[in-house]
């Protein structure tokens, strides 16, 4: 290879330059990026998912062949756990993706086009496969998404569960609007839910759909604390 692109420069000058650049990147856009510092890659087969995170002060990481692909019309948990499973190495079911307390698990779609995987303090970075980028992509920030909406919810629901109410208040998030509702003794407790809800990490509006069982109470003195 390296004697064609000498001929190719001789003969036809700068574009010889410019074709050697284009397959460079070609390459390194099947590389695993990690951070700088330290920066650096690891690259893998097209066909395989390419893992890498810091450790030790430097980059390292992994190559991955996926058994699932995602398919239409679906939310693809199988896929997601899939990635979830070659990037932390540890089992992983649809289970953690779809319930649970969600202690540290999250996914984030970064603007380089991988995907970081976190779960506590481990965070890894992946790209997918040449031929399941679109798709994939897809999927996992829906999965993304999902993830985020439950960590909202199960912040919502530990932020109003201290109030006086006979039944739990349900909680809905999705991509940062609550929706509550239930039903609750008075105006006062059913603002301070909603309050509550505003102030929470990660919520962006309210709808406050919580039933009074005394609508007509006066207000006595602030909301509940």
């Amino acid at each position: 290879m390296r004697s064609i692109v000498t001929k190719m420069w001789l003969k036809v000058g700068g574009w010889a330059l410019l074709t050697t650049m284009v397959a460079a990147v070609g390459a390194a856009g099947r590389q695993c990026q990690c951070d700088s510092p330290p920066g650096g890659g690891f690259a893998c087969e097209d066909n395989q998912m390419s893992c890498c995170y810091i450790k030790d002060g430097a980059c390292t990481g992994w190559c991955a062949s996926l058994v699932t692909t995602p398919s239409p019309g679906s939310e693809n948990d199988d896929f997601a756990a899939e990635i979830f499973k070659e990037a932390l190495r540890r089992p992983f079911s649809t289970a953690e993706l779809t319930g649970g307390e969600l202690p540290g698990l999250a996914l984030r779609h970064r603007d380089d086009g991988q995907f970081e995987v976190v779960d506590r303090d481990v965070h890894v970075n992946v790209r997918l496969p040449a031929g399941l980028e679109e798709k994939g992509r897809a999927v996992l920030a829906a999965a993304a998404q999902r993830l985020s909406d439950r960590r909202v919810t199960l912040a919502v629901q530990q932020a109003i569960g201290g109030l006086p109410t006979s039944e739990p208040i349900k909680v809905e998030a999705n991509a940062g609007v609550v929706v509550l509702t239930g039903s609750v003794e008075d105006r006062s407790t059913k603002a301070a839910a909603e309050e509550r809800a505003r102030q929470t990490y990660g919520v962006t509006e309210v709808h406050n759909e919580i039933e009074e069982k005394h609508p007509n109470a006066l207000l006595d003195g602030p909301p509940p604390p």
